[in-house]
Parts: C-alpha cells; structure tokens; sequence
C-alpha cells in the first residue's frame, strides 16, 4: 500500500464514521506502513491485523475503540494519541514514544511495552492482560483503577504517578522505581517487589499479598501488602 492508497482508505474511513453513504470502515491487514507520516490520522473504530508501523509516525492520531491484533508498533512516534476504549492483541510498542497518550479504559493482551515512554500518559481503568513492560518509562501518569494481571513490570519507572486503587495479579515488579509515586490502596496479588527504588510521595492502604524475594537461600517471603507497606515506612523513617 503507497501514500496514496492509504490516503484514500482514510478518507473513506472518515466517511464511513460520518455515516456518509460512501463510506467504508478502515480494515487492513498484512500491510507494512513502516515510517510511514499518519500524524493526525482519525482511525478511531479501525480494524487491524498484521499491520506494521514500525517507526512511523502517529503523534495525535485517533485510535479511539481501535482493534487491533499482531500490529507493530515499535519504535513508533504515538505521543498524544488517543486510544480510549482501544482493544488490542499480541502487539508490540517497543521503544514507542507514547508520552501524554491517552489509553484510558484500554484493554491490551499480550502486548509488549518494554522501553516504551509513557511519560504523563492516561492509563485510567484500562485492563492489561499478560503484560510485558521491562525498562519502561510510566512516570507522572494517572494510573488510576490501572488493572494488571499477569506481567513483567521489572524496572519500569513510575516516578510521580498516582497508582491509586491500582490492581495487580501475579505481576513480577521487581526494582521498580517508585520516587514521588503515590502509593494509595493498591490491590496486590502474588507480587515481586523486591529491590525497589525511591521516596513514594505517600503509601497507604496497601491490600493483598507481595511477594518480597530476599537475598538469603531460604528464597522468598509471602506477606501481606500491609506488612509490605510497612517495611518501606520503616526504610523511609
């Protein structure tokens, strides 16, 4: 598919959302828009499959309700894209630039965001499903109600982000950086946090059950989030 092509998909995508007669909803697949310039473009209700924008660049595009499966979107230029009510599967966005993307009330499987930049990005009450996202970049983001269930968070910064009422199962969060972060009611289930970093700006009301792995042979300790919560108190005072 050339600029041209893609060009005119999108304008008969943009019908079809207007609910013009000649419209034509976007579905693509097995097509490679890798560097490809679609700054801006409205692709909200799009469906994708086996599509690559490696590289390209979607700074502000519109990807509301977006399905998407297979896509890659690594190293691609996402910031201020919108993905509100997005639905995405066994995609990639490694190294993307995602910073002040909204992505509220996603809902990602299988997807991988290691070394991604998510700086002030929205996650609010968006629900991740076996999440990859090593060495990311998730500092001053709303992470409100963000549910993770099943991931690798290992090092990912969340430097001033609120993690209120955030929801984690069986997720591997060791060295962490939680510098500023707000460290409110979070539900923790089957949770490696050992070795992590940083002043939270507050901590409290931790609920569920960390896995803190120490350094000694005897391996891990199972504790409650509130010893946890308790733990770091102690470190900080």
């Amino acid at each position: 598919m050339d600029a041209n092509e893609i060009k005119a998909a999108l304008a008969d995508h943009r019908r079809w959302f207007a609910g013009e007669p000649q419209g034509r909803r976007l579905t693509l697949s097995d097509v490679d828009l890798s560097g490809f310039d679609l700054s801006g473009a409205k692709l909200q209700r799009a469906r994708l499959e086996r599509v690559s924008f490696q590289g390209a660049n979607l700074e502000t595009a519109i990807l509301h309700e977006v399905e998407f499966r297979h896509v890659n979107f690594d190293k691609a230029r996402l910031r201020q894209s919108q993905w509100d009510d997005g639905r995405g599967f066994r995609s990639s966005f490694n190294h993307a630039d995602l910073e002040e993307a909204e992505l509220a009330h996603s809902k990602f499987e299988s997807c991988d965001f290691s070394r991604a930049n998510l700086h002030r990005a929205n996650l609010a009450k968006s629900l991740w499903i076996n999440l990859t996202m090593i060495d990311a970049k998730v500092s001053k983001c709303n992470l409100l109600r963000w549910t993770v269930r099943g991931g690798d968070l290992r090092r990912c910064d969340f430097s001033g982000s609120d993690l209120t009422r955030v929801t984690w199962e069986e997720v591997d969060a060791r060295g962490i950086i939680v510098d500023q972060a707000a460290l409110v009611r979070m539900d923790m289930n089957d949770v490696r946090l050992h070795g992590i970093e940083g002043i939270p700006l507050v901590i409290k009301e931790m609920r569920g059950e960390v896995i803190d792995w120490s350094e000694r042979a005897d391996g891990s300790l199972i504790a409650p989030a509130a010893h946890f919560e308790q733990m770091v108190r102690h470190r900080l005072s």
